[in-house]
């Protein structure tokens, strides 16, 4: 049995629903851990840790915490502010950053720094991580010795550490290898077409939207002190107030937590996803109960519409409450539709009426981020064969460049797909003379809706008449949402790049 609340539950009724849960999402391992009052009452592993050598997975394997590193970036961030050392309402200009007019740190800590600062919530990692700049400016220590020094050494977590592939950070934890830390890490899996497992190389990065390693039962403990200790559950209670839009519209997103309610209980939370992981945390500071599960892929949080900022969208989140808060579960779940999400004779749209519903139809249908081909054949673009030239973007972190020669005067479109909803675009396309000069540029053009996700954008330019010559087609992407990685609903033809189209097409 295990008690919390007062409240006794069927230890293997939990550990069977978390077990089929992983075989559901053809998870190869994941790790469970639930803590009430600074007591862990529930700590599980399932599964494997490597496939390949049927190492079983223990709830001491340590795991990539992906995006609930944010948390931690927050809780440093709210530290030094009682010192005095930095306030949230500082313009980030302070700390030598760039990023335009009236953007404070909180905007950064909120994701509501594109745009008009303040005024709409966009999660946006890369814009997260110039808090690693506002630490080190305002301190002259970087962001993993604070972590070290007022987290993990001050409760103390026994397994939670900065990316020991990330040498510069790590040594700021210790002087010890970093091999010997690597050994204690999972093997990481991605979930390809027809949800086929992979084995992958973790990634390799520490900053401060991601790149923390750590176990289940620390991220408890974690949570624990958080709500415990007197100082952090100020600090925590600075970070989770709610916002609001200047028009008075409340925002999911806080300081580095999500927050919500269900029937006035206040839930603080994150989820985790990476290529190889996926993991969520949640803390119910009135009942200081801390819930925590990593996985060993990306299907705990790629399947889940966790973007409608709401962790009842994830199975996960309402095991943990059908178990151990059991009178709120029935108000979690969602009313939702897939009108405007999908076209209306997508199979299954009509019998999709919450956010579980939603969940499993992606489970079916949404394999390593694409739609399947059969949901989307009549809507392929078939332009590729009647392009002038093609700059296909089919990964991450991309640069590239592609030439094309015109032979005589051609007037033309630019098409390109990209990521962006305001403010500056995350993955975009131009193209240049043989000067150099930008002759078109997809930020400076209308652009549309793609399909899928509200971020992904479809660019049409005006008509560009070009000259006989040599011309350069440039693409840039960033760390996430690509072919390689879809991290959401990817556009509707699946097309990441530029196509040079003869006008009239």
């Amino acid at each position: 049995m295990v008690s919390v609340s007062g409240q006794e539950y069927q230890y293997e009724r939990i550990v069977s629903d978390f077990s089929s849960l992983r075989e559901k999402l053809n998870i190869p391992g994941l790790t469970v851990a639930i803590a009430q009052n600074g007591e862990i009452v529930f700590s599980e592993a399932f599964g494997y840790k490597d496939l390949i050598t049927q190492t079983p997975m223990t709830e001491n394997t340590v795991f990539h915490t992906a995006s609930i590193t944010k948390t931690f970036t927050a809780y440093v961030l709210g530290l030094l502010e009682q010192e005095g050392k930095i306030s949230m309402r500082d313009e980030v200009k302070k700390y030598n950053l760039n990023l335009g007019e009236g953007v404070r740190v909180e905007h950064l800590l909120s994701h509501t720094s594109l745009g008009i600062p303040g005024k709409q919530f966009y999660y946006h990692s890369g814009r997260f991580n110039k808090l690693d700049t506002v630490i080190y400016e305002s301190t002259g220590k970087f962001l993993s010795g604070h972590i070290t020094d007022k987290i993990i050494r001050k409760i103390p977590l026994t397994y939670t550490f900065p990316n020991p592939y990330d040498t510069a950070d790590f040594r700021l934890f210790t002087d010890e290898s970093p091999q010997k830390f690597i050994e204690q890490l999972y093997t990481g899996y991605i979930h390809g077409t027809a949800n086929v497992t992979t084995k992958s190389e973790l990634e390799k990065a520490f900053a401060a939207s991601a790149g923390l390693m750590s176990t289940s039962t620390d991220l408890v403990r974690y949570g624990n002190f958080l709500m415990s200790e007197t100082n952090a559950y100020a600090v925590l209670k600075r970070l989770t107030r709610q916002r609001y839009s200047p028009e008075g519209e409340s925002f999911p997103y806080s300081l580095g937590w999500f927050t919500e309610y269900i029937d006035s209980v206040k839930f603080v939370w994150h989820y985790g996803y990476m290529g190889t992981n996926s993991s969520l945390l949640i803390l119910v500071p009135e009942k200081k109960l801390t819930f925590a599960i990593l996985a060993n892929s990306n299907n705990l949080s790629r399947i889940y519409p966790l973007e409608e900022a709401t962790f009842t969208a994830s199975e996960a989140g309402l095991l943990f409450l059908k178990h151990f808060l059991p009178g709120l579960s029935q108000g979690a779940y969602r009313d939702f539709s897939l009108s405007g999400r999908l076209p209306e004779d997508t199979p299954d749209f009509k019998q999709i009426n919450n956010l579980l519903d939603y969940a499993n139809y992606r489970l079916n249908y949404y394999t390593y981020g694409q739609v399947a081909d059969s949901l989307l054949s009549n809507q392929k673009r078939t332009v590729s064969d009647q392009a002038l030239a093609v700059l296909s973007a089919d990964s991450n972190n991309l640069k590239i460049s592609k030439k094309f020669l015109i032979s005589q005067e051609t007037s033309v479109r630019f098409i390109s797909s990209g990521e962006g909803i305001f403010g500056p675009l995350s993955d975009y396309g131009s193209c240049t003379d043989t000067e150099g000069k930008v002759i078109w540029s997809m930020e400076d053009s209308p652009k549309y809706h793609a399909g899928g996700n509200a971020k992904n954008l479809l660019s049409i330019s005006d008509i560009v008449t070009l000259l006989p010559g040599e011309y350069t087609l440039h693409y840039l992407t960033d760390e996430s949402h690509s072919p390689e990685f879809w991290n959401n609903l990817p556009p509707d033809d699946l097309f990441w790049g530029i196509y040079v189209m003869p006008t009239p097409n």
